[in-house]
Order: C-alpha cells, then structure tokens, then sequence
C-alpha cells in the first residue's frame, strides 16, 4: 500500500493537479489490477478514496476553462472509476452515481430515494452514504491504517444534515468525535 500512496502524493501535490489526470489513471489501473490479483479489504477502502478523489478531480475539470473541451480526459477517468468500481466486492451503485452525476441535487434525491448515494464526503477522511431510511457516515480514524469503519448518523444528527445548512461542519464534529473515540480505546 504504501507505493500507492506514493503514486497518489505525486498526482496530488507535485505539479498542476488537474494537470496529472495521467497520474490519477495510472493510479485507478493499479488499484484495479491489484484488486482483481488478491483481494484484501485495505485495498477495497484505498480503492474507494481514489474513487472519491477522482470524482473531485471531473468537478475541477468540470469548472476549470482550460478543460471545457477535454471530453476524452473526463471519459478516461469516468471508464477507469467504472471499471476499479466493478471489482468491488461492497458497495457499487453509490460509488457508480457519484461518477455519473457530478452534482447530486434535491430532486435527483427524491426521484432515486431507494438507492443508496454519497452526497458530502472528504477524500481519506470520511463520505456519507445515504438513502431513504438511511445515513451511515464512513471514515477512517487513521488514514495510512486504512480501517474504515462505520457509524449511523442519529435521528437528530439526520434532520440537522436534512435541513442542509452548514453539513460539513456537522460531519466533522461527528468524525472528529468517533476518531477521537477510536484514538482513545486502542491508545491502551
């Protein structure tokens, strides 16, 4: 694993980054590859972030004049995510949305409420999956660990999101609690 954080520190932090699209498939080729050679859980939630951190990479593109008629870029990246996304053995469908449709609005929401999406999330941090009955917050408490673990968001803590003021604020104090929680019990 550590080579591919490597590889991601170099797409991320040397040069232009949305210069280093070819950095970011080269990245989705060896996670898939690996994946498909031996599957190990670590893998899968590395795979995910990258998954995230692509689809960060289409919205830049996406607002960025320079890429406006990059058409063969974006579709480059979307085919590599869809492609490392099918050899997941856990969830796809909301990892498959989050490609598809860079803005996940209200409406589309309502109109698909029986399928599970990733609305707000911070690549190797955190991401919110959630559908209609429900909202479960995953994170990793120590990234280079890659043990992503998984909390229900509480009925308060759904309406405070649902409301859709200050969201990101919320899911940081909520990571930063369950962190912190991780933290303290393995400290011993």
């Amino acid at each position: 694993m550590k080579e591919y954080f490597k590889l991601l520190r170099k797409y991320k932090y040397e040069g232009d980054y949305l210069n280093n699209f070819k950095e970011l498939i080269e990245i989705l080729k060896l996670c898939k590859k690996s994946l498909i050679e031996s599957f190990e859980l670590e893998k899968e939630v590395f795979a995910k972030h990258l998954i995230l951190e692509a689809r960060n990479h289409l919205l830049g593109m996406s607002y960025s004049k320079s890429y406006e008629f990059a058409s063969e870029t974006r579709e480059n990246i979307e085919r590599n995510a869809y492609e490392l996304i099918n050899v997941f053995k856990t969830e796809k469908t909301a990892f498959k949305v989050l490609i598809e449709k860079l803005i996940i609005d209200d409406e589309y929401l309502k109109e698909n409420s029986n399928q599970k999406v990733i609305s707000v999330f911070i690549p190797w941090l955190y991401y919110l999956e959630q559908s209609e009955t429900s909202y479960n917050l995953f994170y990793l408490p120590e990234t280079l660990n890659l043990k992503e673990l998984t909390y229900e968001l509480t009925i308060f803590e759904k309406y405070r999101i649902g409301k859709k003021e200050n969201i990101y604020e919320i899911l940081d104090s909520i990571f930063n609690i369950k962190r912190l929680e991780y933290l303290i019990k393995n400290a011993e």
